[in-house]
């Protein structure tokens, strides 16, 4: 790969920023004993005051944002608001959460999207380099790591390894940046046409192999044939993006219903699933919640909170539940749940489409579709990092997206 000097220096002048998503990453990760969230916390108010000095600096003091990004800001933003508002209410009633756990919980989920999008507004889609770099380099540790368990042959059938292989003895499992790598694959995928990365792509996709994922491929694979479907037969009809919307609801819906009753032990059974014990950390919270609308929910952080109690108690292994649609169930409750299911999957969808275009709507309904997807077997909605990486890529597919598509560059991205 041949760089010229105006690559060169765009990559000098993002090795702050590299720096600091290294540094972010590794603050999530446990194989190096480098995990801390409330360090990573101060890390993230901090560079939103920073990127807050830099904006008022730039601008004079007067910012101006375009009302269509003005809305998708507020489409991030806003729903934790409106969680932390009612996770309130359900700490009063309910008295089943401290409100201390609660606040640590939502923080992040509300500094997060604010610090995306203050990102985006400053940095624009050039942030998106520095954060590839900073997941390569993070992920290049783990692969020394497996290589002086294994030798550099183990590489070749690491699938086997990692399957036998004990906690401890599973380097490239790196389920975060493993993720990160996913939506970035999207990313590169939906911006073929304007912007081609093969390298970073090429690198994205191995590294995904490696961290292997399970759900994280179906889910890839599913979202990309979808995508390159829809811009070759129904790129016309602006009520595609409101399909996906209300499929991605259902599935919501659905899989509330078989992973929150009996239906997910049995199923696993009938076609000989392995769940990795995510049934039985299920049945640990069965007595504390029940499936219908007069569930009325415990607040946000809940679940985290009764997972560390299982820990402490020598029953789970890990504190992830593993299933983030029926978290926000047994979390909010029957009736927010869906509300937020809803707003998340149609209403957001309806409001790009209908402010920005159809093609910025396919755009949010693609990596939409990939991330909620694995949101039903992983913890993708407590990943601080990841969720950084998600909203900053939402926030460029949607603001940059255009408008059409040619057949030229629908069969390049299908080479």
């Amino acid at each position: 790969m041949k760089l010229n000097k105006t690559e060169i220096a765009d990559f000098v002048s993002d090795i702050p920023l590299i720096i600091l998503f290294v540094f972010c990453f590794f603050l999530t990760q446990t194989y190096f004993e480098t995990a801390n969230y409330g360090l990573l916390s101060k890390v993230y108010i901090f560079l939103m005051v920073c990127i807050c000095t830099f904006v008022i600096i730039k601008t004079h003091g007067v910012i101006r944002v375009l009302h269509t990004e003005k809305m998708t800001y507020y489409m991030l933003v806003i729903p934790y608001l409106v969680l932390m508002i009612w996770s309130f209410i359900l700490c009063v009633l309910e008295n089943q959460l401290a409100f201390s756990k609660m606040i640590s919980e939502i923080e992040p989920r509300i500094i997060v999207p604010f610090t995306a999008c203050l990102m985006f507004y400053y940095f624009r889609e050039k942030v998106i380099s520095p954060i590839f770099w900073a997941a390569s380099i993070n992920y290049f540790f783990y692969i020394i790591a497996f290589v002086r368990i294994y030798g550099i042959s183990g590489m070749f059938h690491y699938i086997a390894l990692t399957d036998i292989a004990g906690l401890g003895e599973r380097p490239l499992e790196v389920h975060e940046i493993t993720f990160i790598f996913g939506i970035l694959i999207v990313y590169y995928v939906l911006t073929w046409k304007e912007k081609r990365h093969p390298v970073k792509l090429c690198i994205s996709v191995l590294c995904c192999l490696f961290g292997f994922k399970r759900i994280l491929l179906f889910a890839l694979a599913l979202s990309i044939v979808l995508y390159l479907l829809l811009i070759k037969f129904l790129k016309e009809n602006k009520s595609t993006p409101m399909y996906i919307g209300w499929g991605l609801l259902v599935f919501c819906i659905v899989w509330i219903f078989i992973s929150g009753g009996n239906d997910l032990t049995i199923l696993s059974q009938k076609f000989n699933i392995e769940l990795n014990a995510r049934d039985r950390i299920i049945g640990f919270l069965k007595n504390y919640y029940f499936l219908g609308p007069t569930y009325i929910g415990k607040g946000i952080g809940f679940v985290h909170q009764k997972m560390m109690s299982l820990v402490r108690a020598g029953q789970s292994a890990t504190t992830g539940f593993h299933n983030d649609i029926l978290m926000y169930y047994i979390d909010l409750g029957c009736i927010p749940a869906l509300v937020f299911f809803y707003y998340l999957t149609v209403k957001s969808m309806k409001k790009i489409r209908d402010f920005i275009g159809t093609h910025a709507a396919i755009n949010y309904a693609i990596i939409l579709c990939c991330t909620m997807i694995c949101w039903a077997t992983d913890n993708l909605a407590t990943y601080p990092n990841f969720l950084m990486v998600y909203n900053i890529l939402v926030l460029i597919l949607v603001n940059n997206s255009c408008e059409d598509y040619d057949e030229d560059s629908i069969q390049k991205i299908g080479q």
